[in-house]
């Protein structure tokens, strides 16, 4: 029976439709064959195609059809969004390909750095650009109109740049007759180490009404500081940068002046870590009604501690450098500043040494807790040693429960290998999430000394 069928079976193949001959099989494939072009792909289908090329291929992709024009602007952005690095740019290399790319796609550009050569004409292809920072780039005064111009420009940075042609007094003269006409958007300008020239200087305060911050060089002129008095009187924040231990007294006098000022920011340099004890005396005598302070890559000593409990207006505090002090001082600090809501310490510049070691045991942050009632925030950044357990987690909720408080308490700490340790049952955080948080970071690959 079975044989029987087989040889049914063999006799229908071979008498049907299931054997082919080479005829049948070109017909097959003439009948299957599509003779359309890649315009016949569904733009799905071309979205997907497109996210897989660089910046350049998308630039040619644009001049193919009118109908890739925004399948490739969409992959641009997508492409952004996984790759920040392309906000990034050196006219240096490339330069053809790179202004290219701003040719096409620089509307789409909301925050952007561009390294080296840019002129005028790249800047005004960024029409919806926030955020632009210049990198050792020549500027002149038709590119300070195109800032002030601008729409949308509300931080402008700019490092080690040069200000050619802007000293003449024509050219002085055109930029102030153009922008009489129209106020500049800025809102953040920040010069990170050296100053253009006062006149213009004065030119980018002058029409920069809605300026809340501006960034400054602590070893700058004191020829600077009647512009600034003069133009910047709105300013809510100040961040200074500064490259060596000295400090003008005038600069930090003028603090006294700008009364709307609210935040202050100094940044030191790590490889030369300052002496802050003058630093702070002169911000804390020239500024009464400061809210936020932020000190980066200095020495706390005790004496400077001490000096910064005396703002007592501080709200939110950042200290990152060495802390040639014990960590008591530290508690010190948080119990004499009541309206304290923010704090945030770093230990990275810190040794191994007894007084300057990034060791921070839970004592310490427990005092801190307790010290710190109105604290809703505390992070603990470049951390050697800090372990938390659930007896004592449930010790910092017992101090919370104590202090009556009424905002929830975050805590973040940011550790060093594995030597640190967070170890609290889910249900537990669970149970406790309405006053308390606490978000833990372990880098194991941090190589301080852990001896």
């Amino acid at each position: 029976m079975g044989g029987l069928g087989g040889k049914k079976v063999n006799r229908k193949m071979r008498s049907g439709n299931y054997v082919t001959s080479n005829t049948s099989i070109k017909k097959r494939i003439r009948t299957y064959q599509v003779n359309g072009t890649i315009l016949d792909l569904n733009d799905d289908c071309l979205l997907e195609i497109f996210k897989h090329l660089n910046q350049i291929d998308l630039c040619h992709v644009q001049n193919v059809h009118t109908r890739f024009v925004p399948l490739a602007e969409i992959a641009f952005n997508s492409i952004l969004k996984r790759k920040p690095d392309w906000t990034r740019f050196n006219m240096e290399e490339s330069a053809s390909d790179t202004r290219r790319v701003f040719y096409k796609f620089g509307h789409l550009f909301r925050s952007i750095g561009v390294w080296y050569k840019i002129d005028s004409d790249i800047v005004e292809r960024l029409t919806q650009i926030t955020s632009l920072t210049l990198v050792r780039a020549n500027i002149d005064s038709k590119m300070i109109r195109t800032f002030h111009s601008a729409k949308h420009l509300k931080t402008l940075g700019v490092v080690d740049c040069k200000f050619v042609g802007s000293d003449e007094g024509n050219a002085s003269q055109k930029s102030s007759r153009n922008l009489d006409r129209k106020k500049s958007p800025l809102q953040r300008l920040i010069f990170y180490d050296q100053l253009p020239p006062t006149k213009i200087f004065s030119e980018f305060l002058q029409y920069s009404e809605q300026l809340v911050c501006l960034g400054l060089p602590l070893n700058m002129s004191e020829n600077y500081i009647p512009n600034i008095l003069k133009h910047a009187e709105q300013v809510t924040e100040l961040n200074f940068f500064t490259k060596q231990n000295s400090v003008s007294t005038e600069i930090l006098n003028m603090l006294t002046n700008l009364k709307n000022l609210r935040k202050l920011i100094v940044i030191g340099c790590v490889s030369v870590v300052m002496n802050a004890d003058l630093l702070v005396k002169d911000i804390k005598q020239n500024t009464s009604q400061l809210t936020h302070l932020e000190l980066r890559d200095i020495i706390f000593k005790r004496s400077t501690l001490k000096t910064i409990s005396e703002m007592k207006n501080l709200q939110h505090m950042t200290l990152m450098g060495m802390f040639d002090c014990v960590k008591t001082e530290i508690v010190l600090l948080v119990a004499s500043l009541p309206y304290l809501i923010n704090l945030t310490l770093s230990f990275k510049n810190c040794c191994s040494s007894k007084n300057q070691s990034r060791d921070v045991n839970f004592n310490i942050l427990k005092k801190i807790v307790e010290e710190g009632k109105q604290l809703s925030l505390i992070k603990l950044l470049d951390v050697r040693e800090i372990r938390i357990n659930e007896n004592e987690y449930e010790e910092l909720i017992e101090v919370l429960k104590k202090g009556y408080r009424k905002e929830k308490l975050s805590i973040a700490i940011e550790g060093c290998r594995s030597t640190t340790g967070f170890n609290v049952p889910m249900h537990l955080q669970r149970t406790n999430e309405k006053c308390l948080a606490i978000g833990y970071d372990v880098d194991r690959q941090c190589l301080c000394n852990s001896s």
